[in-house]
């Protein structure tokens, strides 16, 4: 139990802190060099987003029945409905800041999680319990789409 929980915040410190706090302070100037990339914005929005997603699922891969930790995890087919959910969303719904862009992705990762996947025992558990994975599991999610959600939102 005690390593699950080193990983657990050595994963949160990479994850959330070192890429999620990288790609936050330099999302406009990535996005501006993926810009020359000569792709319709849709494509690279859901490139960039699987991108990143891979990139989740390996540093925050717990063991399991179901696969386990693999560099393309079953999780991916997930990820990318998801991604191209919001993307719709933003589309239809014709968003443009950019925090509520990221903000509404990580509210369908909470949905997904708690709803659907492996936390939804943990949300019930505590309420302190429930508000650490909250904040944590929205700013997993909201990760994945910091650049593709400058990309779509600075046009």
């Amino acid at each position: 139990m005690k390593t699950m929980g080193l990983n657990l915040i050595w994963s949160t410190v990479v994850w959330i802190f070192v890429i999620g706090g990288f790609t936050l302070f330099f999302r406009k100037r990535i996005s501006k060099i993926t810009s020359f990339i000569p792709l319709p914005r849709w494509i690279m929005y859901l490139l960039i987003g699987m991108v990143f997603a891979t990139i989740e699922e390996n540093i925050n891969c717990p063991p399991s029945e179901l696969g386990g930790c693999s560099f393309f995890p079953f999780t991916l087919v997930f990820f990318f409905m998801f991604l191209l959910l919001h993307l719709l969303l933003l589309k239809f719904t014709r968003i443009k800041n950019f925090y509520l862009a990221i903000f509404i992705f990580g509210g369908i990762g909470w949905c997904t999680e708690f709803l659907l996947g492996s936390s939804k025992q943990v949300l019930w558990s505590s309420p302190g319990i429930t508000l650490l994975m909250t904040f944590w599991v929205i700013l997993t999610y909201a990760i994945i789409v910091i650049i593709p959600a400058t990309l779509w939102t600075q046009s």
